[in-house]
């Protein structure tokens, strides 16, 4: 019976070496940890981190995003509704929201255009960098 390709390979054109876990890339094409990746793993591996993220999927455990389109999904990720960019004070204090793998994914497409979206059950709410002092209450 035919398989499927494994893919273990970097996708470099002409490149034979392995792509490393994060990436498709080996580690000399860019596959490797990078200097952003280890600030994000260092504040996502703090325990304040983890109580944060199980009081907002026990608050609320369903896909914002889904629910807002009348499906109901399993959350399984919590969202900084304004991207903290490796800021402690922005990765601890900002508005979180649960959302399913799929939904956050699409969030982030948007994010990368300057919109960050907040999902409730009737309307979805577009944020912007300045907004978030004035939502917080931080001067």
């Amino acid at each position: 019976m035919p398989y499927a390709p494994l893919n273990t390979e970097c996708k470099q054109y002409g490149c034979r070496n392995s792509k490393t876990g994060r990436s498709s890339y080996c580690i000399e094409h860019g596959g490797g940890v990078t200097e952003t990746g280890k600030a994000n793993t260092k504040l996502y591996n703090q325990q304040a981190w983890d109580k944060i993220r199980a009081r907002q999927l026990s608050k609320q455990p369903l896909c914002a995003r889904c629910q807002h389109e009348g499906k109901v999904t399993a959350a399984t990720t919590v969202d900084h509704v304004f991207p903290h960019r490796r800021d402690a004070t922005k990765f601890r204090l900002n508005l979180f929201q649960s959302l399913c793998v799929a939904c956050h994914t699409i969030k982030g497409q948007d994010e990368r255009k300057g919109i960050y979206n907040y999902y409730t059950a009737h309307k979805i709410i577009q944020y912007a960098d300045y907004d978030y002092a004035r939502l917080l209450g931080i001067v």
